[in-house]
This record gives C-alpha cells, structure tokens and sequence, in this order.
C-alpha cells in the first residue's frame, strides 16, 4: 500500500515538473479539427486518453470472468443440492480404497 502511495506521489511530481517545463502552444490538427493548447496539455491528455481506453478494453474481460465465475458457481450449487436431494444429508461420502 505504502508502495503506491509512493508510485503515485512520484509520478504526480514528474508530472507537474513535466507541464511546467513543457508550456509552449502547440497546435494539434486531425484532419479538419485542430486545437492549440500547451505540449503537457496535448501529452499528458493523450496518455490518460490511452490509459482510458486501456481500462474499457479491460473492463470487458473483467466484466466477462465475473459472469463465468457467476455461472460456474450456480452450477455447483445445483450440484450440491441435488447430492443433498439424494443423499439426504450435507455430509460428503468418501471412498474407501
């Protein structure tokens, strides 16, 4: 936890030396639009752009193994309730070899 911390107050203060020392007006075109604003801005936008649509791509097989995880734990409760159905108790039977 102390680890993160860390991580994250390090690289907020390599961010701001970065937008501090990165202040001239650019311009972005794509193809007809086009936005001036400081190189930081435009950079660091585009990285947590990037870190956006990573985190949605992730989403999806997250999103993905909890409803297996969801089914596959319904099936085994099914499962044990038809042992119990037969068996008439919750006790598991081992085989002696």
């Amino acid at each position: 936890m102390v680890l993160f911390l860390f991580l994250g107050a390090l690289i907020g203060i390599t961010s701001v030396i970065f937008a501090m020392q990165n202040t001239a007006i650019v311009t972005l075109t794509f193809f007809d639009w086009q936005v001036a604003a400081p190189l930081a801005v435009i950079v660091l936008g585009s990285a947590a752009l990037g870190i956006g649509m990573t985190l949605l791509a992730m989403l999806v097989r997250i999103i993905s193994d909890a409803l297996n995880e969801y089914t596959l734990r319904r099936e085994e409760r099914k499962a044990e309730t038809a042992v119990v159905y037969e068996t008439g108790t919750t006790e598991e039977r081992r085989v002696s070899a």
